[in-house]
């Protein structure tokens, strides 16, 4: 763990308003110092990392290391800890910035590795998919960073499920009514229909579904259609 940093005044003062011990980690409540009459909120769990780490107590008081807010008070990461001048935790913001980058990149690495090994049968798939579909991927490629590693997997399987879906509906009407049905009728209706669907790849699938439905005058909406996780004004 690194020393306290002299000059580090990207701090807030608290006061520990009670402390809730577990086997392996304490709850610690408190309020800001300078506003000690606030609600008390948990903030943060402290791991028992050793044997013979002091307890943190009522009454005592300490400081929160992270960004801090409009009223001088820590959002988001907290990159220190310091109570009754025992340091549970500290990093500079160098060290966390250097922690996020080999976090993204580890991220990156793994993405990679498992696309790597994914390819030749999201190739095999791809080229199974109706012309109109291959095409909006291939539109969506050059926009998005990364695409194939963190994209092409997912809007592959909305594709797929569109057409699931279209064969087994068949019109635009039916496909309402499949939209409006209940998570268990939805399965009765359309029995190749994935069980890892969350809300955004169901509903961008029936929109692509209905694109499909429309025929050789809606092939245009189906390729200029939206990247699954951009349903957004201006997305791609």
């Amino acid at each position: 763990m690194a020393k306290i940093d002299p000059n580090d005044q990207e701090f807030e003062g608290i006061l520990v308003t009670n402390v809730v011990a577990h086997p392996k980690y304490w709850d610690v409540y408190f309020t800001p110092a300078v506003r000690p009459q606030a609600k008390p909120c948990i903030a943060f769990v402290l791991p028992q990392r050793r044997r013979g780490t002091p307890a943190p107590r009522k009454g005592d008081r300490g400081r929160l290391y992270g960004q801090l807010d409009a009223r001088g008070e820590v959002c988001g990461h907290i990159r220190g800890i310091v109570i009754n001048r025992n340091v549970y935790r500290y990093m500079t913001r160098e060290m966390l910035d250097a922690e996020n980058r080999r976090t993204i990149q580890c991220m990156h690495d793994r993405d990679q590795k498992r696309y790597d090994k994914l390819k030749m049968d999201l190739r095999r798939r791809f080229a199974q998919l109706p012309s109109s579909l291959q095409q909006r991927i291939e539109r969506l490629r050059p926009l998005i960073e990364n695409f194939d590693i963190d994209r092409l997997e997912l809007e592959i399987f909305v594709s797929e499920q569109a057409v699931v879906i279209a064969e087994a509906v068949g019109n635009p009407r039916k496909l309402l009514a499949f939209r409006r049905a209940s998570d268990h009728d939805q399965h009765q209706l359309v029995p190749g229909l994935s069980t890892a669907h969350s809300g955004l790849s169901l509903a961008t699938a029936c929109d692509l579904t209905r694109g499909l439905l429309g025929g050789p005058t809606h092939t245009d909406k189906v390729v200029k259609y939206h990247s699954y996780l951009q349903p957004i004004c201006g997305g791609a």
